[in-house]
């Protein structure tokens, strides 16, 4: 499961994996929520399961970590997002450029407010976005 794998490849990283696994701590998987002691992790799904991610509201504000399958996607943005790679490579078309960029792994751009921007990827990516 694309839940399982997202876990695997923070299970690199072990920032990433010990802030999620410190909550998690029952999976109810008819809601297809995650409830825990703290918070609550909901799964979210785009472009027919293509793109997954974990969503968190905490004392820290709302980030998802997230795959992104192979292909090409277009996301507009509702607050300022700060997207980080975790694992593989993407190239993005922010917005007012002409030209796509190249993401890997340890690398970030940020996207303000209202506008839309575009990536596609030859790999499973995985991602942390922050909501500013």
């Amino acid at each position: 499961s694309y839940f399982l794998h997202i876990l695997s490849i923070l299970s690199q990283n072990s920032g990433f994996s010990a802030y999620i696994l410190q909550f998690v701590s029952v999976i109810d998987s008819k809601p297809r929520n995650l409830y825990t002691r703290q918070i609550m992790i909901t799964l979210n799904e785009y472009f027919n399961g293509n793109v997954k991610s974990l969503s968190v509201n905490n004392n820290e504000g709302r980030s998802t970590v997230g795959v992104i399958d192979k292909g090409q996607y277009e996301f507009g943005t509702a607050t300022i997002e700060i997207m980080h790679i975790v694992s593989g490579k993407l190239d993005a078309l922010l917005p007012g450029e002409t030209e796509w960029k190249t993401f890997s792994k340890g690398s970030s751009f940020r996207i303000e407010k209202g506008l839309k921007f575009s990536v596609r990827t030859e790999q499973e990516t995985a991602y942390l976005c922050e909501y500013k």
